[in-house]
């Protein structure tokens, strides 16, 4: 829809949808609003790419126009990366990745004349997006890089560790026995933890013991 208010304007586009739909009647539904919104000629669906650093290449603009929430959307932490100015809704983690108007701009989900509008002044000022996407660019270097993700996610993991640490053991009493040089590792090995095993009301007393 903001595309076809994009195209009443006068603004010349070429629109691609990459991606297979889990449900082809959801992709049916969006051909047929694609031909009735008279973009047939100007939008097309490339389904599933097996190269998307080629497929990032060739855009100008990045849209995320989700209306459900993201988790996080590393479509655009891949599209920042490789340079590409991005639009996203502001819906779930995608705040948390974008900064409206320093890292790109964010619309509110379902809003196509809000999409339109961001979509137009990217395309109309260029060089505001230029410095936009080196900002972008030198976000994701900083805070998603392989490298840097695994050390936050460590992190995370270390954190939980030094509290508290939950083992599930529901089996017989023999198989919990067997744990019990693992709990003696684990002890040894995280001192200042809380170990708490979750374990039939039967192995309980061995246990506490």
């Amino acid at each position: 829809k903001a595309l076809s208010m994009l195209r009443h304007q006068g603004v010349p586009f070429k629109g691609q949808i990459i991606g297979e739909a889990e449900n082809k009647n959801t992709l049916k539904k969006l051909e047929r609003l694609t031909a009735e919104l008279g973009l047939a000629d100007q939008v097309e669906f490339l389904g599933h790419q097996g190269d998307i650093p080629a497929c990032l290449a060739k855009l100008d603009l990045l849209v995320l126009a989700t209306t459900t929430p993201e988790a996080f959307g590393r479509v655009i932490i891949e599209a920042q990366a490789a340079g590409i100015p991005v639009v996203a809704t502001r819906v779930g983690g995608v705040p948390d990745i974008v900064q409206h108007e320093k890292t790109g701009y964010l619309v509110p989900a379902a809003d196509p004349e809000s999409l339109a509008a961001q979509i137009r002044r990217i395309l109309d000022h260029p060089q505001k997006t230029a410095a936009m996407v080196d900002q972008a660019r030198k976000q994701v270097e900083k805070h998603y890089t392989l490298t840097a993700m695994a050390d936050k996610i460590e992190a995370v993991y270390q954190k939980c560790i030094q509290k508290k640490i939950l083992i599930f053991k529901l089996g017989s009493l023999g198989d919990v026995i067997l744990i019990s040089a693992s709990l003696r590792e684990i002890r040894q090995y995280f001192p200042d933890s809380k170990i708490t095993v979750l374990t039939d009301p039967v192995s309980k007393p061995m246990l506490n013991h």
